[in-house]
């Protein structure tokens, strides 16, 4: 298909034929993007918009693994040169122009504009881009308090961008939220944007209960949880059975720093 003038393959991660790799904000962006500077991509979900600029000096970041690993290979698979690729909380370097996908969740992208407003050059260009649905007033607020004066376009193939010029002072990132876990001695740390923000929502609640003690308080087991979100089904398997080796994942990275 052809993707912001490239003629691309572009496929997700898990792979799916009946869903895109791309939306209509990534074209819209990429429609206004200035020809020149370095350009700092983040949130982006399967590496579209970094292998649209394969020919320019960018660099991604995002909170996404899976979305790491659809660049790698969206990127291999187009044979176009390396993007670096970072985590929100490990940006290097300064850029001259950025690219915010608009995620659904508000806490997670002020969590990002925060973490890279200190990347961002005074006077560089932020174009946030969405679909019309998740884009509202309060994004509009978070490009305002984090990057500078914004203005937003309007729709187009239901996708909006929104324009913003750094002129705000580097602030520090939301902090994580401390949250009381009933009926346990510990508290969960929670990072923006990470499932659960509120602490304990009804499923994990409902599992609470069903967390075992294990016979010598878990003495040489191995107790995994994949898909941890805030950890609080981590921390609690791992409270009840202090002996046991307790693992957490997620493709999230600040779920993995809650």
């Amino acid at each position: 298909m052809n993707f912001g003038g490239r003629e691309l393959q572009l496929a997700r991660i898990p792979d799916d034929p009946d869903l895109q790799a791309w939306d209509q904000a990534d074209l819209y962006a990429l429609d206004h993007l200035p020809d020149e500077g370095r350009v700092l991509v983040v949130l982006d979900a399967f590496g579209a918009l970094a292998c649209a600029l394969g020919d320019r000096d960018r660099a991604s970041a995002g909170d996404s693994e899976l979305a790491r690993l659809a660049m790698r290979a969206n990127l291999a698979a187009n044979s176009l040169p390396d993007c670096p690729w970072t985590n929100l909380d490990t940006v290097a370097g300064e850029f001259d122009v950025a690219i915010v996908k608009v995620p659904r969740q508000k806490a997670l992208l002020d969590a990002a504009l925060a973490r890279i407003r200190p990347h961002l050059r005074d006077g560089a260009s932020v174009i946030g881009a969405g679909m019309t649905k998740h884009v509202h007033n309060s994004t509009s607020k978070s490009f305002e308090r984090w990057v500078g004066p914004t203005t937003t376009s309007r729709a187009r193939s239901r996708a909006r961008l929104l324009f913003a010029e750094v002129q705000v002072p580097v602030q520090q990132p939301p902090a994580p939220q401390a949250v009381e876990v009933p009926g346990e001695d510990f508290q969960l740390w929670l990072e923006p944007g990470v499932f659960a923000k509120q602490g304990i929502d009804a499923g994990s609640a409902l599992l609470l209960k069903w967390i075992p003690r294990l016979l010598d308080e878990g003495r040489n087991q191995l107790i995994a949880d994949a898909g941890c979100g805030s950890g609080l089904l981590t921390a609690t398997v791992a409270a009840r059975n202090p002996k046991a080796e307790v693992v957490g994942t997620d493709e999230s990275h600040l779920a993995v720093a809650s």
